[in-house]
């Protein structure tokens, strides 16, 4: 568990055994693969499409309004020469024409943050704010910035929700023996209100 990036920045908390098994994620040697379908993914307004179709050649979000999507997350441990252990997330959504949205997990020492790397040469920095409660785990991008090496300029609180909006996400138990839960991801923008989301019920399970 001390390898993990997540792991320092969830110190004090308890997670069901189901969400340990993801986020505390630690062996080289194996793989923990998500498995599940998103019962709907939506943005909104319309006229913002080609602002997620940008978003989307970036590999940071997807530009699709649909139901029942087949997704899945691979979660790898890889030992980074700049930030040690870290997670690389690898989304797969579709099952007729894959769509891609990879990420690498890091821990940051200064901000004490675990901080979400995407985009083109990993530019986009998003730190997170992490809780866990009654079976449910949330991450809540609590600052964003730019990556400049294994150093990170942060954005000023007033500017970045005006460009990328807040997100937020949980990921609730259902069937802790059966290692099923439910996620919900939301982001909100302060002038356009709720623009991107998804939901849907997953498993996790190791791979070897």
């Amino acid at each position: 568990n001390m390898h993990s990036p997540l792991f320092r920045a969830t110190e004090g908390m308890t997670l069901p055994d189901t969400f340990a098994a993801q986020f505390y994620h630690d062996s080289e040697d194996e793989e923990m693969l998500v498995n599940g379908e998103l019962e709907e993914i939506w943005y909104k307004p319309r006229f913002l499409f080609p602002l997620f179709w940008a978003l989307e050649q970036c590999g940071i979000l997807i530009a699709e309004r649909r139901r029942n999507v087949p997704t899945s997350l691979a979660v790898r441990v890889v030992n980074c020469s700049d930030f040690g252990i870290c997670q690389i997330w690898r989304r797969r959504f579709f099952a007729d024409r894959t769509k891609k949205f990879d990420v690498r997990v890091v821990y940051d020492k200064g901000s004490k943050r675990a901080v979400d790397l995407v985009g083109p040469l990993e530019f986009l920095a998003l730190g997170w704010d992490l809780s866990s409660r009654e079976g449910t785990f949330g991450i809540d991008v609590a600052t964003a910035g730019f990556r400049l090496g294994t150093r990170f300029i942060w954005m000023p609180d007033w500017l970045w929700p005006y460009l990328l909006g807040r997100e937020t996400f949980r990921q609730t138990v259902e069937d802790e023996e059966n290692g099923l839960f439910s996620i919900q991801l939301h982001i909100e923008h302060p002038i356009f209100g709720p623009i991107f989301g998804y939901s849907g019920e997953f498993r996790v399970e190791p791979q070897r």
